[in-house]
């Protein structure tokens, strides 16, 4: 068993110090994904699988599963390196705007 031992003043404030830290970087990490979110509907830059399965509110694995079906007309992935692939988000978007027309005259 461990007794407890009480804080000191020091280490109070270096754990005061680290949940605000842990705050900020979550604080960041929120924003950046709902900036990579309005990136993919204003159809600027590009987006991994992952940033596009919440975009679409599905499995990244459906967004790869979509992008190599050939009768499927989901844009196909870029392969900038050996283990990445971005999509890019002018396709995405001219994509979703033609599915919101053919709903819209069906």
């Amino acid at each position: 068993m461990t007794a407890n031992i009480p804080l000191t003043d020091e280490d109070r404030a270096r754990e005061i110090a680290r949940a605000k830290r842990n705050e900020s970087r979550s604080k960041f990490r929120q924003e950046q994904e709902e900036q990579a979110l309005l990136n993919i509907d204003r159809g600027i830059g590009l987006s991994s699988a992952k940033t596009l399965a919440k975009h679409e509110d599905v499995s990244p694995k459906t967004i790869w599963i979509w992008a190599a079906d050939p009768e499927n007309p989901f844009p196909k992935g870029k392969r900038i390196s050996a283990n990445t692939t971005r999509w890019d988000n002018a396709e995405i978007k001219r994509w979703k705007e033609r599915l919101f027309v053919e709903k819209l005259y069906d």
